[in-house]
């Protein structure tokens, strides 16, 4: 449904604004995720938006992806403890490793979204690698100036900076 939410002028997106409105009163999580990955996506109200996710992570599993995506660009955290956490909860929560995929994969068409209706996109990637072997093309690094991350690449790594690495390559379309 999210794709009319490009257009709220046309009669589904005064609809799905309606139904999303009603879905955030009612404390949905996936309704106050969404609105703010959006809100975060376009730079609005920061830290509110980290805030709503950080108090819906713990049972949420996208929330705690978006959360630790957007967390090193609005507040003054390294990537690094972002990687670590999304990094630690891939090893130990089967839900969440469970979940990755299709996470990302909604992050990525609202990024897509957002990107077609919602306004100018701020820069969400690192202008560096985080990993600082993943320009050397080491062994078991993610090399972030070659092709493109797979999902599959992303599950299978095994340094935690290349995986974060690689989630933003994936989620925001960013090669380098």
């Amino acid at each position: 449904m999210h794709t009319f939410d490009t257009n709220g002028l046309t009669p589904q997106g005064v609809r799905f604004s309606l139904f999303l409105h009603d879905c955030k009163n009612l404390g949905i999580n996936h309704a106050l995720c969404y609105d703010a990955c959006k809100n975060l996506m376009s730079g609005h109200q920061p830290l509110d938006n980290l805030q709503i996710l950080h108090t819906i992570s713990d049972n949420h599993s996208l929330s705690f992806l978006a959360y630790f995506i957007f967390k090193p660009f609005y507040q003054n955290t390294s990537p690094e403890e972002s990687a670590s956490s999304l990094y630690h909860k891939f090893l130990t929560s089967m839900h969440f490793r469970s979940n990755l995929v299709n996470n990302c994969v909604i992050l990525e068409a609202r990024r897509t979204v957002h990107h077609v209706g919602w306004g100018q996109v701020p820069r969400i990637v690192p202008e560096h690698p985080i990993c600082p072997f993943s320009v050397s093309r080491c062994d078991g690094h993610y090399y972030r100036y070659g092709w493109p991350p797979m999902l599959d690449d992303i599950t299978r790594a095994t340094c935690p900076n290349c995986f974060l690495d690689m989630l933003f390559s994936f989620i925001f379309n960013h090669y380098y």
